[in-house]
């Protein structure tokens, strides 16, 4: 749980009677501290430690990213004119540390400490839009994006790595668990060298996905109105700083049994997270934290009607405004007396069972929400040296019965997939289950890969098998059939035009079957088994429609099983 650094049962309960318990911050005012006039005589290097010491705290800061040109508002919002301009934006204007503006060895600690510093623009109530400047520590700065678009975000991110000393850049990212696939999907089309917006995510050490609504619903929908509140969860405020503690001190071991989180599927959220990462060509090397996060209201100054939780007394009035709209929403019930009544009883048993509110947000670990069936799926395998971009690969599928060569082609159900394979074209099926109860999709893949570069079917293959297993699709089986020069009646070994087209044949093949090898979990999977044959033959591979993986000589009689082949 994090916490932000702020500072007897009745039958029909009066919401604005004298400071109620749910009025009651759980969250310790702050203790006033006293002077220590013997500071200036510590060493230099000593304050410097004290100075870095009390800044050393984490921080959670909302921002939005756009191109809007905000110099002259009193006309029609335009965007910069500069394509490669983009705005920072605050959703208010936060409070910078006090040792900016302390002594000047103080401030001179804190631009240290805060190393790198990007203009930006904040909103005030007025919405009257103002300059800034964004002082950022990499380290301890969680940045929460509101509707951003990568084609922004992937300029932050440089922008963040560019301006500081140590290159450490943007770790730390946090989006709503109710971001819509399109932002996700937008101006996502990675080139084959490397990207700024792959740079931007590769370096990403901590993501969380935060619920903001997932604590209250109000339904007068139906005969029976009915509401659902979580007064547990805690309430999100305007202030950036905030401490860890390992576990919320006002639960107790029944309260986080059934959590109402609203109409969110946080599988949904991550699972988009994951493909972007797959689409984007981007492999972490490193432990990513991944981590479900929720809290209440979303009133940290996004929306102007509501007030901004700054410290113990704003706190309080925010509550008094979410309790008054329950108690107006019970009001408007007055048709039905008993059943105002009934709920009010409910109300009064909520509010005087439940735990002081809070100040703060909660942080699981996303297994807790969403259990990935893939255990490598912090890392999502992407193949080094990758062998086309997305789009290209995108352009190779097909959805035809048989998959042409440079093509590929998936299926589910009954489908039938087949390919007749040019001699020296490499074939590879794979086949996969959904376990019971998960949504299911594609369960079977095949492609016909030239020797031609890029190899955009081969791509497309992996990249659809790795979509599938991070819906939860477990591999069965996978076959490669594969030409040998060698095996040729006319190859002569003697001959220096035959060796080097047998090395050539070799080196695609072992290109080939050494991603799908990796694909299917490596050698000791087992899944992988091979079907060699000489070029001058030409096989047919086909997955049929109860997902056999077979293959035949074109002149031959009958079709062979793939599962008595060679590892």
């Amino acid at each position: 749980m994090a916490t932000a650094n702020t500072a007897s049962p009745v039958r029909r309960y009066n919401l604005r009677s004298q400071t109620p318990r749910h009025l009651q911050i759980f969250n310790p005012p702050l203790e006033p501290c006293g002077d220590f006039h013997l500071f200036a005589r510590f060493p230099a290097d000593i304050r410097w430690l004290v100075w870095q010491h009390s800044l050393s705290h984490e921080r959670w800061i909302d921002i939005t990213l756009d191109r809007f040109d905000y110099t002259d508002l009193a006309h029609e919002v335009r965007e910069l004119a500069n394509s490669e301009e983009y705005n920072i934006v605050l959703s208010h204007r936060w409070r910078t540390s006090k040792l900016f503006r302390t002594t000047t060895e103080s401030r001179t600690a804190a631009l240290a400490f805060y190393r790198v510093q990007l203009p930006c623009w904040y909103k005030s109530k007025e919405k009257v839009m103002s300059r800034g400047r964004l002082y950022v520590c990499p380290e301890l700065d969680h940045f929460f994006f509101q509707g951003v678009s990568f084609e922004y975000f992937e300029r932050f991110a440089h922008d963040v790595w560019a301006y500081d000393p140590h290159h450490i850049g943007l770790i730390n990212i946090a989006l709503s668990a109710t971001f819509p696939s399109s932002c996700f999907e937008r101006s996502i089309i990675p080139n084959y060298g490397p990207s700024l917006l792959r740079q931007g995510l590769s370096r990403i050490e901590r993501l969380t996905m935060m619920n903001y609504g997932g604590s209250k619903r109000l339904s007068r929908q139906s005969r029976h109105p009915s509401y659902q509140m979580n007064h547990v969860v805690p309430i999100r405020s305007g202030v950036q700083s905030f401490d860890r503690l390992p576990y919320d001190p006002r639960l107790h071991g029944e309260d986080l049994k059934q959590v109402f989180l609203g109409d969110i599927y946080p599988q949904t959220s991550f699972n988009r997270w994951f493909k972007l990462l797959s689409t984007s060509m981007v492999r972490h090397d490193h432990k990513v934290i991944y981590q479900f996060g929720s809290c209440r209201g979303n009133k940290t100054g996004h929306g102007y009607r509501d007030p901004v939780i700054h410290d113990r007394k704003s706190a309080v009035e925010w509550i008094r405004q979410d309790t008054d709209e329950l108690q107006q929403w019970v009001e408007s019930l007055h048709q039905s007396p008993d059943l105002r009544g009934q709920v009010e009883n409910e109300m009064a048993r909520v509010f005087e069972e439940s735990p002081h509110p809070v100040i703060g947000f909660w942080l699981f670990p996303m297994e807790s929400v969403f259990i990935p069936e893939d255990p490598n799926i912090h890392a999502i395998p992407v193949m080094s040296g990758q062998f086309a971009t997305a789009q290209q690969a995108a352009n190779a599928h097909t959805n035809s019965d048989e998959v042409l060569m440079d093509q590929y082609g998936t299926g589910s159900g009954a489908d039938v997939l087949y390919t007749v394979g040019l001699a020296t074209c490499v074939r590879v099926a794979v086949t996969g289950t959904y376990p019971a109860g998960s949504r299911g999709g594609n369960d079977r893949f095949l492609a016909h890969i030239s020797e031609d570069e890029p190899h955009a079917a081969l791509q497309g293959l992996i990249n659809s098998v790795n979509e599938a297993k991070r819906n939860g699709m477990r591999i069965d089986k996978a076959r490669v059939v594969v030409g040998d020069y060698s095996d040729n009646s006319d190859f002569d070994s003697n001959n220096e035009s035959d060796q080097e087209n047998n090395e050539e044949q070799n080196k695609f093949t072992a290109k080939v079957g050494a991603s799908i090898l990796e694909l299917v979990g490596g050698s000791g999977s087992g899944k992988l088994k091979r079907k060699t044959h000489a070029e001058e033959k030409v096989y047919e591979l086909r997955i049929d429609g109860q997902k056999r993986i077979l293959f035949k000589w074109e002149d031959g009689a009958g079709w062979e099983s793939s599962d008595s082949e060679e590892d």
